[in-house]
């Protein structure tokens, strides 16, 4: 362990760019994976509707329906937290970029041991830690809700 400390001690900003480079890009998957995320649980709603319309067993329809509403909730749900994380997000991710000019400009300086710890903390601890709680957020609520849409749809095409 003290082998990583000597070495991170002589890094300088410059050799942390890929670092910042690659810490920018994760902010932006997790932009990315927010609005995947939205478009999924839309095509859930779709899919929801387009099952219904195609039902005439009246309670495979009303199955349907109390879906769609649930599939509504969960998406009024993630909006809601979705509009925060992406504020939060770009506010991030401006922060970055900003610390990137300003390592820019000091590239020859010896970034040290808490130099180093600080970038590989915030430009990849920080986004990944995000998009692993977004997706674990959104993963299991979905997981479960597709499952009784497909249910739903095996029974509509089977009436049909």
């Amino acid at each position: 362990m003290a082998d990583w400390f000597t070495q991170m001690a002589g890094l300088s900003y410059a050799q942390l760019g890929n670092v910042q480079a690659l810490g920018i890009d994760l902010f932006l998957a997790v932009a990315a994976i927010q609005v995947i995320a939205s478009a999924a649980i839309s095509g859930l709603r779709l899919r929801t509707t387009m099952v219904a319309a195609r039902l005439d067993n009246v309670a495979a329809a009303a199955t349907a329906s109390a879906l769609q509403n649930e599939i509504i909730q969960f998406e009024r749900e993630f909006n809601r937290v979705n509009r925060r994380l992406i504020g939060i997000v770009v506010l991030l991710m401006v922060i970055a970029v900003a610390g990137l000019a300003v390592t820019t400009i000091w590239q020859n300086r010896i970034a040290g041991v808490a130099g180093t710890l600080a970038v590989i903390g915030y430009y990849l601890a920080l986004p990944v830690a995000i998009l692993t709680s977004a997706l674990a957020r959104v993963w299991g609520p979905f997981r479960r809700i597709d499952a009784l849409v497909r249910a739903v749809e095996l029974s509509a095409t089977d009436e049909g």
